[in-house]
C-alpha cells in the first residue's frame, strides 16, 4: 500500500472492507475470496495485468457467473485514475443488472 501512496483506511472506503479485514489479508492470517480479492483490486486501482497476476498468487479464478463477469468487467476498467471507481459502483452494477434479469423472468 505505501507504494501506491494510499492509507489503509482510504483502501477500506475504496474497497468497502473493514480496515481490519485488510489488516489481517496483509498479515497473512486469511486469504481473501474471489469478492474481497477483487475488491481490493479495484480499491488498489490495479491494472487488469497487476489483478490477474494477485488472483493467481491468491489462487483464485473469476467464474462464469454474472457476478464474477462484473469484477471481471470492473477490474479491466479501474485502473483508469480519471474514473475513480470503486467497489461500491462494481455492486451496484450488479444489483442494477440482477434486478433487469429478474423482470424479464
Amino acid at each position: 500500500m505505501k507504494a501506491l501512496t494510499i492509507t489503509g483506511a482510504e483502501l477500506s472506503e475504496r474497497s468497502g472492507l473493514p480496515t481490519e479485514t485488510i489488516s489481517r489479508y496483509r498479515k497473512g492470517k486469511n486469504r481473501p475470496g474471489v469478492k474481497n480479492l477483487a475488491a481490493l483490486c479495484i480499491g488498489l486501482r490495479l491494472s487488469k495485468v497487476n489483478a490477474d497476476c494477485l488472483f493467481d498468487l491468491c489462487g483464485r479464478k473469476l467464474g462464469n457467473t454474472l457476478e464474477d463477469k462484473i469484477y471481471g468487467y470492473y477490474l479491466g476498467i479501474c485502473s483508469c485514475q480519471p474514473l475513480q471507481i470503486t467497489f461500491e459502483d462494481c455492486m451496484n452494477e450488479i444489483e442494477r443488472i440482477t434486478a433487469l434479469q429478474d423482470q424479464k423472468g
